[in-house]
């Protein structure tokens, strides 16, 4: 059976960087993988809600939505996913990990060329990122 899936990713920008979190080792799906914070949009949830959620779950940071970044798609397994990113703002940094993330990193423009990222998924990811750096 397919299924398909809308999930949110929120970009967050501290000076020259953007935040990315490690999937925690004992994850099924990109274990250990740096990533945007993010997560699937619930039944009859507002994306733009849904970010500020995601976010918040993920980072402990309380955020608002900057502006509509891109939307890409991609497949996990029989799932296909459609990814909604976010350009978002915080009026502080200090980043409170959940359980399913071990690490967090503010990245420049230049390590996120380096980082563990999953190679077909999160190259679209890298890519929003280093736009949103430019801008």
């Amino acid at each position: 059976m397919m299924i398909q899936r809308a999930v949110v990713a929120g970009i967050i920008i501290k000076r020259n960087s953007v935040l990315l979190i490690k999937r925690n080792k004992n994850e099924k799906h990109f274990p250990c993988v740096w990533e945007l914070p993010s997560g699937k949009v619930e039944y009859k949830e507002d994306p733009n809600k849904a970010v500020i959620r995601e976010v918040k779950e993920e980072t402990g940071l309380n955020v608002k939505i900057v502006k509509l970044l891109s939307v890409h798609h991609f497949m996990i397994d029989k799932r296909h996913c459609i990814q909604i990113n976010y350009l978002v703002k915080s009026k502080n940094y200090k980043v409170k990990l959940s359980e399913e993330h071990e690490d967090y990193k503010w990245a420049t423009k230049y390590e996120l060329k380096k980082l563990n990222t999953y190679k077909d998924t999160f190259k679209d990811i890298r890519n929003v990122a280093l736009l949103a750096l430019k801008n």
